[in-house]
């Protein structure tokens, strides 16, 4: 059976100690995608790194990206390496490759460019944002959250058109990439204490029809409820009397499920 067959016919392992000695060394090699977070986590990144056969050695790789290091951390190294030492040319060569973790190293990398303007940033991330693996789009919106969280009103207009976009993914990474907390990554005080910056992105997908973007929207709400919840609940009153449908109900449901702890 071919490698791209294993790998979407397979279901994923759940443990590190449930995947496969033949799957862990596929993923290893970055011959398949990984299935689950657990898979993700698994992979030996020296490994991974060599595997890649990029152009220059990375230096010191089974000291900085030890299990020992953070997943986050390493996938921070590994992106900002690619882009100091390979520039564009790592992120071209590097942004369709069958591993996606590799493909989450270039999200790194294209957020470790200096002197990138916010708007051009996006354009770069947008095929990962919309990459059809979960992993990746994870990636993306955290590699993007500090650029975007140093000028919350300029990423706010810049996701507007990705609010209305016709793919789920796009939309889910407007929302996803400014939530008040997040997953992952530092909290936006902005949005915390004024949530109510983001309303018109807001409401762009307060009935979204895919329940991806749903789980999102709630998200968002159910953060910004733990610092501003009278604003949550009256927003969410408002959407289920002027939007009424199952969408809403649901978003609206699971923003506040805080209110019934």
């Amino acid at each position: 059976m071919a490698a791209e067959e294993l790998s979407s016919s397979r279901k994923g392992a759940t443990s590190r100690a449930g995947i496969p000695e033949k799957i862990l060394r596929q993923l290893n090699r970055g011959e398949i995608e990984t299935k689950t977070l657990s898979e993700g986590l698994a992979i030996d990144f020296p490994t991974l790194v060599t595997a890649c056969q990029f152009s220059k050695p990375f230096k010191n790789a089974k000291q900085l990206l030890s299990f020992e290091v953070g997943i986050k951390l390493r996938m921070q190294r590994v992106g900002t390496w690619i882009w100091e030492q390979l520039g564009e040319a790592g992120v071209e060569n590097y942004q369709g490759h069958a591993s996606d973790t590799v493909r989450g190293w270039v999200a790194y990398a294209i957020a470790a460019q200096p002197g990138v303007s916010l708007n051009t940033r996006l354009k770069q991330i947008r095929g990962l944002a919309d990459d059809s693996h979960f992993g990746v789009r994870e990636w993306a919106w955290i590699a993007m959250r500090e650029h975007l969280s140093k000028d919350v009103s300029q990423s706010l207009k810049l996701f507007l058109p990705w609010a209305k976009n016709d793919s789920a993914n796009i939309r889910r990474f407007a929302i996803e990439s400014l939530r008040p907390r997040g997953v992952w990554c530092s909290h936006i005080a902005e949005l915390k204490t004024n949530p109510e910056l983001a309303r018109a992105i807001l409401e762009l997908v307060k009935s979204d029809p895919s329940k991806y973007v749903q789980d999102s929207v709630a998200n968002w709400l159910n953060d910004a409820f733990k610092t501003q919840p009278e604003w949550v609940i009256q927003l969410c009153e408002e959407w289920q009397r002027t939007s009424p449908g199952e969408a809403t109900a649901r978003i609206c449901q699971r923003g506040l499920r805080s209110l019934k702890k």
